[in-house]
């Protein structure tokens, strides 16, 4: 219903959602998959679930699976001041996602960074312009729901493990 009235006065409907459909479902009744969104910005906060990109790319899968057909996907990643922020984006620019949203851009403290940050942005916004407007995915990877199958999370197992 609220997106009936936002649209009748020609606004776009946007949330940031938990990570995905199911899990926000089950979390905190958010079945957003369901709803009449223009635009949405799960929030795939990895360092939050399992530190591993493999969690970024998994819900960005079921995200373009699970989301209403005229819902536009952007990815809410976390910034982050080390390389990992750029494989993080690209494993949700690689399977489906139309853009990225970083929380909180002022988390970007090293220059380096930063330079790096602005270039890649660049280079997707010229390719997604090269594209009619959208970024092709490129992966042709499925979910996958065996944690014992991602190297990421058993490393992090691992490290656990050895802390004991």
């Amino acid at each position: 219903m609220i997106a009936e009235v936002v649209h009748s006065h020609g606004k776009t409907m946007a949330a940031s959602p938990f990570p995905t459909p199911k899990m926000a479902s089950r979390m905190v009744r958010q079945d957003w998959g369901k709803w009449k969104l223009d635009v949405v910005f799960p929030m795939v906060y990895s360092n939050f679930y399992t530190e591993d990109p493999s969690f970024i790319k998994d819900c960005t899968l079921e995200n373009v699976r699970d989301k209403a057909a005229n819902t536009t996907l952007y990815c809410g990643l976390m910034a982050k001041n080390n390389d990992e922020m750029f494989v993080d984006m690209d494993e949700a620019l690689n399977n489906g996602a139309q853009g990225i949203s970083i929380f909180t851009i002022h988390s970007l403290q090293d220059p380096k960074i930063k330079e790096r940050f602005r270039a890649y942005t660049t280079a997707a916004k010229s390719k997604k312009e090269k594209n009619n407007g959208t970024l092709p995915r490129i992966s042709t990877n499925k979910v996958e729901n065996d944690p014992f199958k991602k190297a990421g999370i058993m490393k992090l197992i691992t490290q656990k493990f050895k802390t004991w």
